[in-house]
Order: structure tokens, then C-alpha cells, then sequence
């Protein structure tokens, strides 16, 4: 999955692979699998890069506005796809598969319309708030919750069904589908 780095003008600083996603406890990481010297100094976190001219002590914020903030496609954010549950205890963990994001870009990319991610990974508790099944796909990081902007919902559902047809859809709701890539096909109507 292609992976950018902004800088604080907007301009991709370094990209490159990520083959998960990573949580606040591993962006050290990430940044150092970029080539971005991170530690720690009195108890603050720091970024020096180490590409053009060093910057010393770059803030957290060099990534955005939240850890999460990094783009792992055109149009999509790792943080759309962070555990979106209060009081869980999880701090806005979250897993991607790569896969996932690598096909709802590509439907992306065919609608030209903006897709929202009303739900992608789920920590186990949140999913368990949700109601969903043990079996949950969203836990694993390979599901996704979508409604694409201006598109009647049996279109998004003939589309899901067409870029999904080894994983999940689930239609029938009045949020949208849900897809995922758990390698065997699955249909079901909410």
C-alpha cells in the first residue's frame, strides 16, 4: 500500500510501502522505516527528518492532524479507517489490510465519487458494543463500513459485489455496504 509523508506545507516529504497499519505505539516505526529520526527529550516527542534541510524537534503534528493522519491511497486516510468507539480504551487504534484499501481505492477511482468510511476497524470491545458476531471481519483490520456520496445504495451494492467477489458484502442497510477481503465469498442482507 502506498504510503505518503506530508510535510507542514503540504508536500509529501517521503513515501513509500506499508504493509500494516501501524498504531501509536509503532509510529516510531514507521518514521524510521522512512528515514525520519524520531525520539524522545524531556518527556516530549520529536521528528528530525533527515531529508532536504534538517529540521530539529518537528512536533507531532509533522503527520497531520492526528498520528493517524497518513495517506494510504489518492483518496483515502489512515485515520478514516481508526476505531471510532468512546471509551474503549483503544485510543483510536487501527489495522488496514492492504488489500482492503487497494480495492476501495479502485472503486473510488471508477465512481470519481467521495466514499466515506463510516466504520473500518473496530477494537474487540467496540465491535462488541456494535452487536456484531465474533467472527467480525472489522477487528482484523480487513472490513470496512462505506456509503459513496451521490450513488443510489443498490448501485453501491452491485459495485461491492463486483470488487468484493472473494470477501464480504453485506446490503441492505440504510448506511450503506459493508465489504471486506476474508477470501471467501459471504453475502448477507442487514
Amino acid at each position: 500500500m502506498q504510503v505518503k509523508i506530508l510535510g507542514p506545507d503540504g508536500k509529501p516529504i517521503t513515501d513509500g510501502m506499508l504493509i500494516e497499519g501501524r498504531t501509536y505505539n509503532r509510529t516510531a516505526d514507521l518514521l524510521d522505516h522512512f528515514g525520519v529520526e524520531s525520539g524522545w527529550e524531556e518527556g516530549e516527542c520529536y521528528h528530525k527528518l533527515t531529508l532536504g534541510e534538517p529540521q530539529e524537534k518537528q512536533p507531532m503534528d509533522l503527520l497531520g492532524a492526528s498520528v493517524n493522519a497518513i495517506r494510504v491511497s489518492e483518496h483515502f486516510w489512515l485515520h478514516e479507517f481508526q476505531c471510532k468507539g468512546v471509551n474503549c480504551g483503544c485510543n483510536n487504534a487501527v489495522k488496514l489490510h492492504p488489500e482492503l484499501a487497494r480495492r476501495l481505492q479502485a472503486m473510488r477511482t471508477e465512481t470519481g465519487r467521495p466514499t466515506l468510511i463510516r466504520s473500518g476497524y473496530r477494537c474487540w470491545i467496540h465491535n462488541r458494543r456494535q452487536g456484531s458476531s465474533a467472527d467480525s471481519q472489522h477487528p482484523r483490520g480487513t472490513a470496512a463500513d462505506i456509503y459513496i456520496l451521490g450513488m443510489p445504495l443498490q448501485e453501491q451494492y452491485a459495485l461491492a459485489d463486483r470488487y468484493f467477489p472473494d470477501g464480504g458484502v453485506g446490503t441492505g442497510a440504510s448506511w450503506g455496504v459493508h465489504v471486506d477481503v476474508r477470501g471467501v465469498r459471504a453475502r448477507w442482507s442487514y
